[in-house]
């Protein structure tokens, strides 16, 4: 992604390229790195999509575009791509990192998989250890390999 500023010459006949994770294909998390990539960059998102359609000849969305709109504007929404991007940056990327090493079998995950069920059901009894740096969580304890996100 470019810097958040979206500048753009009027004059211009194309808008400025934009990268986001590819979700078309069945490829393992990616839609959690976009629920991540929508999330941190939200307001980028929306300004983008108005300025899709201010561009326009009839400056309105198509229905593809009104519904995405509607979407990123929605809370419920934006709490189910919060708890997306939370269980990616906690859970997802962190077994990734743990299990995908060369020379690694299924056999050797034993210990990986005992220490990932007791790290859910900690999350589960105490979410405050994922999202609440007041109750003195920190990455150490808020991700299961104890990385930085």
């Amino acid at each position: 992604m470019n810097a958040l500023a979206l500048k753009t010459d009027p004059s211009a006949k194309r808008l400025p390229s934009v990268t986001f994770p590819d979700t078309s294909t069945n490829r393992f998390q990616t839609t959690f790195v976009a629920a991540c990539e929508l999330i941190t960059h939200l307001s980028w998102h929306l300004s983008y999509l108005a300025l899709v359609r201010d561009r326009k000849e009839k400056a309105a969305f198509n229905h593809q575009e009104a519904n995405l709109d509607k979407a990123l504007r929605d809370s419920a929404t934006i709490t189910e791509l919060c708890c997306m991007a939370l269980a990616y940056n906690t859970i997802f990327a962190p077994y990734a990192r743990k299990t995908r090493r060369e020379g690694l079998n299924h056999l050797d995950l034993k210990g990986v998989h005992d220490d990932l069920l007791d790290f859910i059901r900690r999350a589960l009894n105490d979410p405050d250890l994922l999202i609440n740096s007041a109750s003195g969580s920190s990455y150490e304890i808020a991700s299961f390999d104890g990385q930085p996100w």
